[in-house]
């Protein structure tokens, strides 16, 4: 299971996931995230996780993907 950082303007990102599935296939979606914006437009959340370390990161966003993963029923 492997994500990209998401990309994207506007406060809409979208985050690439690429899944092995039980059977051995890969599969790869490409699913669309919003970060909390404050009214003056900036991204608390979003600001804090690029501050991380690439570890950091991979293991909140496979967390995330485990969950999305789940969620849609791909296990």
């Amino acid at each position: 299971m492997s994500a990209d950082f998401p990309t994207g303007t506007g406060g809409c990102y979208f985050l690439t996931i690429a899944i092995c599935t039980k059977n051995g296939t890969l599969c790869v979606k490409r699913v669309k995230v919003h970060f909390y914006r404050t009214g003056c437009g900036s991204e608390p959340v979003r600001d804090w996780l690029k501050l991380l370390d690439t570890t950091s990161r991979m293991v909140i966003g496979r967390q995330l993907l485990v969950k999305i993963y789940r969620w849609q029923g791909l296990d």
